[in-house]
């Protein structure tokens, strides 16, 4: 893959979040993965499942792999926009808080009305939200890594 796209790949969040912790942990360090972002909640729920916001090595020093929780993931259909944008404020508020990293996961197929209604329209509510923020800042997960490392 690395050669198709001319580019390194230095993490990884398994499909529908089918992980097997600590083993799959340690299967990405053996790959040579320098992040995993699947410490979240699958099936529609969202929360912080690792108790934090704050990247973590999952697997101590033995292994150089950071884990970084993600907190809040699209679903289709969202029954309740106003409710799951409340939801994401709290998050945002209470991370903030704490200097910490909120990670958002939403999947570009759900980007279309027909198919994900709302979806797309809260995404770019999120998306305005964060950028009249002043003290947040918008990073990839390569650049959580390397502030973290």
């Amino acid at each position: 893959m690395e050669y198709i796209i001319q580019k390194g790949i230095s993490g990884c969040r398994h499909h529908y979040l089918r992980v097997r912790f600590p083993d799959s942990w340690k299967i990405y360090a053996q790959a040579g993965f320098k992040y995993s972002s699947n410490m979240g909640w699958g099936g529609g729920f969202n929360g912080f499942r690792a108790g934090t916001c704050f990247p973590f090595k999952p697997l101590g020093g033995e292994y150089s792999l950071w884990e970084i929780p993600f907190q809040l993931m699209d679903k289709n259909p969202i029954a309740n926009p106003k409710s799951y944008m409340n939801i994401f404020n709290q998050y945002l508020k209470s991370t903030k808080a704490v200097r910490g990293c909120l990670v958002i996961n939403f999947h570009q197929e759900h980007f279309q009305e027909e198919v994900a209604p709302a979806v797309g329209k809260l995404y770019r509510e999120i998306l305005d939200t964060i950028a009249k923020d002043q003290d947040v800042s918008v990073l990839k997960m390569n650049d959580v890594y390397k502030i973290m490392k």
